[in-house]
């Protein structure tokens, strides 16, 4: 199923989701400690980015927790000074050091890990409009645009890390706000995804700028990864309660 991000009914798994005991973290990953981080040097005007693979910068902090992309997901230095002259503007601090940013049109990233028994997991995560101007940059419009992210999930039985491969289980999107092109302006993705039809545990959340453009570009940090083992009657609530704040679903 696909569905469209909805702020009352994710609140309200979330609050259920953290009532129950025996919940455990899988991932809880800001970014701000990549391995290595080398910026962009082509074009000359660097911009506080690196191209490097996100598995190679990340991929070691996590046990059980491997990374895949297609083409490119840059790691972005929000706290540099040379993005477009004066550096990154995180006015609330939450981006910290470092963010993910990736390009509509076809980059990807693939997130593989294993949630054993369980049939569901909570996902966090903070999107947020953002450009670069190197690498081919500036992708928006000066005063931003809004972006529209999508999080999949598929069974991925092999357990190998990759992007757009095996059965669907899950899908949502959610929508950025409009801001600068330095500017982070976060919004915080909360949702519960289904994962009845896992075949071992394995998993592959993806992360996917579908954006209105091609060449579109925004940005994405501070993910957490949860498995909560959520009763039978949490899951008959939000059904209904899926209902009545019109979110909308259809089959993939």
């Amino acid at each position: 199923m696909q569905h469209t991000f909805s702020t009352a009914l994710l609140a309200a798994g979330l609050f259920f989701a953290g009532s129950v005991s025996g919940a455990t973290v899988i991932l809880d990953q800001d970014f701000d400690s990549p391995v290595g981080w080398q910026e962009v040097v082509v074009p000359v005007a660097a911009n506080d980015a690196s191209q490097q693979q996100v598995n190679d910068l990340y991929g070691a902090q996590t046990p059980g927790v491997t990374y895949a992309q297609t083409a490119t997901v840059e790691t972005l230095l929000i706290t540099g000074s040379k993005a477009f002259g004066t550096g990154y503007d995180d006015p609330t601090g939450e981006a910290g050091d470092y963010l993910l940013g990736m390009l509509a049109g076809g980059d990807l990233l693939g997130i593989a890990f294993d949630i054993g028994s369980a049939t569901s997991f909570t996902m966090n995560i903070d999107i947020t409009s953002i450009d670069i101007n190197g690498a081919g940059g500036p992708f928006n419009p000066a005063g931003g645009r809004e972006s529209e992210f999508q999080f999949s999930l598929f069974d991925n039985p092999g357990g190998t890390a990759s992007t757009g491969i095996g059965a669907s289980l899950d899908s949502v999107m959610a929508t950025t706000t409009l801001s600068a092109a330095e500017v982070v302006d976060f919004t915080t993705v909360s949702y519960v995804f289904d994962a009845s039809g896992v075949t071992n545990g394995n998993v592959i959340l993806q992360v996917d700028l579908v954006g209105s453009t091609l060449f579109e570009y925004a940005g994405f940090d501070n993910l957490q990864i949860t498995v909560v083992p959520l009763p039978g009657a949490v899951w008959l609530f939000l059904s209904a309660l899926a209902g009545l704040v019109g979110l909308r679903a259809r089959t993939l």
